[in-house]
């Protein structure tokens, strides 16, 4: 059995991940086609620091294994078609490489 197995098995949900492409002149982004990542998704209200340093509450963690290059400026659609804002994204190494990334919105 993989290190990695039974942490995929709690990935029982689906979200979409639409990478940012372009801005325009106006401040508006562009965003590329969207891609299907299974993850798990929990609902948990912490403190966190955003991406100008500020203290921010962030409501729900996303868990998805590997490193999926997943920018704070990228738009991710939850199972229940809500697409809050990404305030932080962590990545957490193992001895192979990058193991999962937490995803904080």
């Amino acid at each position: 059995m993989s290190p990695v197995s039974p942490f995929a098995d709690l990935m029982v949900h689906t979200i979409t991940l639409e990478r940012r492409v372009s801005v325009d002149q106006y401040g508006s982004a562009t965003f590329g086609a969207g891609t299907h990542f299974k993850c798990r998704v929990v609902g948990q209200e912490r403190f966190t620091r955003g991406a100008g340093g500020q203290e921010v509450v962030s409501t729900t963690t996303i868990y998805i294994l590997g490193d999926n290059n997943i920018q704070s400026v990228d738009r991710i659609t939850l199972p229940d078609g809500t697409q809050p804002p990404i305030i932080a994204v962590r990545t957490y190494p193992d001895e192979f490489g990058t193991h999962h990334q937490e995803v904080l919105l």
